[in-house]
């Protein structure tokens, strides 16, 4: 998702990313559990894949096949004032787990963001807090980069787009469209 806006120099995005999948099962929420420099969060239905020292996302697996991967940014992108942008890779960061969340802090001379990361029975909740630093943040991207095939997508909501949800044929080559 990316949020554009007028020049903030504190905001709290309660943009919540839903990634609801497709599936049958039900579960009472994550397990963590960390291996060969990854940290995982998995249901009966999906695994969330993270690197175990910075948190960034490396994939998402729903039944154990890859439904989504996310590009080497990190989490989020931030857009500052003067046009220049601000990465999670580039940021110093703190990783904090408790039971169904992680909690991470960047900090960076250009602004500081908090990202928790819920992990549900169905579905991924993102929310972050941003704190700009020397320069206006006019812009957050979250997540940073996201492909997916939309087999797997029941649909991407926008919270705070009341009723706007893309769904898997909005994800598909149209009609008179070429490549």
């Amino acid at each position: 998702m990316k949020y554009e806006g007028f020049g903030m120099t504190q905001a709290t995005l309660i943009a919540t990313l839903f990634l609801l999948l497709r599936a049958p099962f039900s579960a009472t929420g994550a397990t963590w559990a960390t291996a060969g420099g990854e940290l995982s969060a998995t249901t009966p239905v999906y695994t969330l894949r993270l690197d175990a020292v910075t948190g960034a996302p490396h994939v998402l697996l729903l039944r154990g096949k890859r439904a989504l991967t996310f590009g080497k940014d990190g989490w989020w992108k931030l857009t500052l004032a003067d046009g220049k942008t601000v990465r999670a890779a580039d940021a110093n960061v703190a990783l904090k787990r408790t039971h169904d969340d992680l909690q991470i802090d960047w900090t960076a001379p250009q602004g500081d963001v908090a990202l928790t990361v819920h992990c549900g029975e169905r579905e991924i909740e993102l929310r972050a807090t941003v704190r700009a630093g020397e320069n206006a943040v006019v812009g957050v991207t979250i997540p940073s980069q996201l492909d997916f095939d939309p087999v797997h997508l029941v649909r991407i909501s926008f919270p705070f787009e009341l009723g706007r949800a893309l769904l898997p044929p909005f994800f598909q080559r149209q009609k008179g469209e070429s490549l």
